[in-house]
């Protein structure tokens, strides 16, 4: 349920348009969250319940310093209906969200066309369900370390163009 989820992705070079990344509180093939990270410089998060795709957080643009040529380190945390998500060791969104509470973790990948195959690859991956610890990343992330501003704008720009403005407005 509660957990801090690292994994380490790598694309190759001069990659096919595609994403890589985590499913997590998966219960099914119709049901889990999701956080990808796409060949173009982007993440999303989103929710996947009973087969309905919600997005939580719509394609948004990686932190400045994320150079897609090297490895990219995700770290997830997933508190009770709070979900934080960190680039390459730089705050990126955090989100509400209490559809799913719990469930597996898996690599997932995806092909968006652009070629007959896409490739990434799973370089680490290590989940961390210890109550404390959870705790202890999640105030860090979301309370004690300084979120840089541009993250803060670029997220709120993402929701405005999702149609969500308080969230917008909680960002700015």
């Amino acid at each position: 349920a509660d957990s801090v989820i690292d994994a380490e992705i790598d694309f190759p070079e001069n990659p096919p348009y595609s994403a890589a990344g985590v499913l997590f509180r998966y219960s099914d093939a119709a049901s889990y969250c999701s956080v990808l990270v796409s060949t173009k410089g982007y993440f999303r998060i989103e929710t996947v319940f009973n087969g309905t795709p919600m997005p939580l957080v719509a394609w948004t643009e990686l932190p400045p310093q994320t150079d897609l040529s090297k490895p990219v380190h995700l770290k997830i945390i997933a508190l009770g209906d709070r979900l934080t998500l960190v680039v390459n060791g730089e705050w990126a969104a955090e989100v509400v969200d209490s559809t799913l509470s719990a469930g597996h973790v898996a690599f997932a990948a995806a092909n968006y066309g652009e070629a007959d195959r896409a490739e990434a690859r799973l370089l680490s991956f290590r989940v961390d369900s210890r109550p404390i610890d959870v705790e202890a990343a999640h105030y860090r992330w979301s309370a004690y370390l300084r979120v840089d501003g541009g993250a803060r704008l670029r997220l709120a720009e993402t929701f405005s163009a999702m149609g969500q403005p308080m969230s917008a407005l909680i960002q700015l």
